[in-house]
């Protein structure tokens, strides 16, 4: 099996497609299977998201945000789990992330960056559909 019809075949699965770089959601997809998949520490479920809002311009550069990789979904509300440690800078939209276990919910608009720990769990309540960089470490 070709390398592009395995990706295809795994993307399909997590209901994402790419165009390029870009990773887009289908807005009719379910996540619960990924979320099935994905376990959790308990050190990262009380791990608080850390977020800079507005980032200026000398923080965006001296972290260079702009060369990572870009992802974006429609307006939708889905669970996530993060494996690795996720930095992000949204370029457009709005989304409302709240970690399970009762932390802190945050709202994310252009220029904020945001840092999700690794095994945190969270639901993404995009309300205007988003676009982002992001790198994982």
């Amino acid at each position: 099996m070709r390398t592009g019809a395995v990706l295809s075949f795994v993307f399909a699965l997590l209901g994402c497609f790419y165009v390029g770089t870009t990773a887009f959601r289908l807005p009719t997809a379910s996540f619960g299977a990924r979320r099935a998949f994905t376990t959790t520490t308990m050190a990262a479920a009380t791990a608080e998201i850390k977020v800079i809002a507005q980032a200026d311009d000398a923080t965006v550069a001296k972290l260079g945000c702009r060369r990572w990789a870009t992802w974006g979904c429609g307006v939708s509300k889905f669970p996530w789990t993060y494996s690795d440690t996720e930095t992000c800078l949204l370029i457009a939209g709005k989304v409302t992330v709240t970690p399970d276990g009762g932390g802190a919910a945050v709202t994310l608009q252009p220029g904020d960056i945001a840092t999700f720990p690794a095994g945190m769990s969270c639901v993404w309540d995009v309300t205007e559909a988003i676009q982002k960089h992001y790198s994982f470490s």
